[in-house]
């Protein structure tokens, strides 16, 4: 069994870099690949604004999705604050962590409400900074938004509560041997150069490509294992001893 990649790009608002992302999304087109977009529906991260406000967003929102690719709900409205860790120990950002369970449903009702609006359906939850906790889960699971992109796991699984877990452990392709692996993406700040490199990796890596749908028929009915929840603290390991490093280099340049 080859390994498997989906493509997820995050950060995706009206205020993007719609210069860079018409490429992308015309490199996309090309090649026949249906991605994740996870849409913030109401940011206000000011870091998110990076080019003019696009007023027709939600009419390109409907047309990624008749291209059959899959749109995520990104949080409410990319406000992220020093919280702690959640579920997935990658970030102690959030927008959720922490908060009550009826806080966390009427934010999660009303960013779902945004896209009822707007005659986008979405039951895929990409939270921002994936950080989120069991209040969350429990809002999710009240909402009947069961799809979760998240999680450092080798395969897909479906879990007791009935979500789908669709892992995500990469942020640029690197050859892998078998698993399935979802890279996800931050174009706002990318270059002509990201935009050439994207480009070969999706020619060298295409015919192993694949999207969600996909993933659903092959995956929706396994059960997680001990190999995913192994796999799951090896991989979290090893990101929090890459961050760490990190913070130490960047304190030593200073």
């Amino acid at each position: 069994m080859s390994a498997k990649y989906i493509l997820r790009f995050d950060d995706i608002c009206s205020t993007m870099n719609w210069e860079i992302w018409n490429k992308i999304e015309d490199i996309l087109i090309k090649n026949d690949i249906k991605p994740v977009l996870a849409v913030v529906p109401n940011n206000i991260d000011p870091s998110l604004n990076v080019d003019n406000e696009c007023i027709d967003f939600w009419d390109r929102v409907q047309y990624w999705e008749n291209l059959g690719w899959t749109i995520g709900i990104h949080g409410y409205k990319h406000e992220l604050i020093d919280q702690g860790y959640g579920l997935i120990p990658i970030s102690k950002k959030s927008e959720f962590v922490g908060l009550s369970y009826e806080k966390q449903l009427e934010k999660l009702k009303s960013s779902l409400e945004i896209f009822k609006k707007n005659s986008i359906k979405t039951y895929l939850w990409i939270a921002p900074a994936h950080s989120f906790d069991k209040n969350t889960i429990k809002a999710l699971k009240e909402l009947n938004v069961l799809d979760i992109s998240d999680g450092l796991h080798l395969f897909p699984f479906k879990d007791r509560f009935n979500f789908f877990w669709i892992p995500q452990q990469l942020w640029k392709f690197r050859k892998m041997f078998f698993g399935v692996w979802t890279i996800c993406y931050h174009h706002n700040h990318w270059s002509q150069y990201d935009i050439n490199k994207f480009e070969s990796d999706i020619s060298k890596f295409k015919s192993m490509i694949t999207g969600v749908d996909e993933i659903k028929k092959q995956y929706n009915h396994r059960e997680e294992s001990i190999l995913d929840i192994v796999s799951s603290k090896l991989f979290t390991f090893l990101l929090r001893i890459k961050s760490k490093l990190k913070r130490k280099s960047k304190r030593l340049s200073n």
